[in-house]
């Protein structure tokens, strides 16, 4: 599997290197790059509970998204599949967002960030 977003892939200023940011007011993907062997293990069938806990601390995640907390809780929220958003820590939101993410990249080959 190749890595997500691919040089070019994106809109121009990207920053394809360093870490996964994103864009303060509306969550979108705004530098970094998902490593294609993360979106393989991460978006596997079966738990990929170890998967996604090995690259949520290899791509310092948890970093990335703690500022936009706001945001996370409402990507995930439009899931309708957790009623624990407020209170689940970010580490567990994190976990939720990376597997998501994955899962986008490998069945349509993109991801905006925490916007739908």
């Amino acid at each position: 599997m190749r890595s997500y977003p691919r040089k070019g892939q994106m809109v121009k200023g990207y920053r394809y290197d360093g870490a996964i940011t994103f864009e303060p007011q509306y969550g979108w993907l705004a530098s970094g790059i998902f490593p294609g062997d993360c979106i393989a293990e991460c978006s596997a069938s079966g738990s990929v509970d170890n998967a996604v806990e090995y690259w949520k601390n290899k791509l310092d995640f948890v970093a990335a998204l703690a500022p936009h907390r706001p945001h996370v809780e409402s990507f995930l929220k439009e899931y309708g599949a957790w009623d624990d958003l407020a209170d689940a820590t970010i580490e567990t939101l994190a976990d939720r967002v990376l597997w998501l993410a994955c899962c986008d990249i490998a069945e349509q080959g993109e991801w905006s960030g925490l916007v739908h």
